[in-house]
Formats: C-alpha cells, structure tokens, sequence
C-alpha cells in the first residue's frame, strides 16, 4: 500500500517542480510512518524535502489555496498559467516558473 503526506497539501521548489505525490519527492533523514486512527498509515516528515531532480529546497502549501493564487495570477493576464502548471507538474525547471512559463508561452500556436 502506498501511503501519502499530508493529501491536502503540495510541495513546489525553488526549481519548479511541483507535485502532491509526497513519494516523489527526496526527504534527507527520512521519514516515519506512523499508525492513526482506524489503522491509516501516514508518512512524517523528519527532514525537508527537496526536488528529486536537484535538490532544491521548497514550500509546502493547501492544495487549493495554491490553485486558486495560480488562477488568479492567470486571470491578471498571464494566460493559460494554470495549464501551464499542470503540463509541467513534477518537472524540475531551474530557470524558475515565470522565466519557463514565459518561454512555454511564447512557444505556443496563436489562436483566435
């Protein structure tokens, strides 16, 4: 059985990568499982997790409360944020997400 951290939350780096699979992801001093209510077994972070491409440390942030500040940031005028996002969820991008965002978006077909 695999088992998560945290469902509700997600991870993004310093380098882009973003992703809610906490398994993914490169946790220096491990973790630990623990047992709670109704025999779920849940991982504990003891360390910080870091890309699993780079090492770069990052952030851990409510699924939603991200979402929606990409979104917004989409409706200031930076479009098709959002699905640029999901294209390159788990992918390390060391230039940082705007300078990619910015060259994925230039790269796109003009519609309309």
């Amino acid at each position: 059985m695999k088992t998560k951290i945290a469902p509700k939350e997600l991870w993004y780096g310093s380098c882009s990568y973003w992703t809610d699979d906490w398994d993914k992801l490169n946790v220096p001093d491990g973790q630990i499982e623990v047992t709670g209510p109704g025999g779920v077994k849940t991982k504990v972070r003891t360390g910080v997790p870091l890309c699993p491409v780079c090492g770069a440390p990052g952030f851990v942030a409510p699924v939603d409360e991200w979402m929606k500040g990409a979104q917004r940031f989409e409706d200031e005028g930076h479009p098709r944020y959002v699905e640029f996002l999901n294209a390159n969820k788990e992918t390390c991008l060391p230039r940082g997400f705007l300078t990619s965002y910015k060259m994925w978006i230039a790269s796109q077909p003009v519609t309309g």
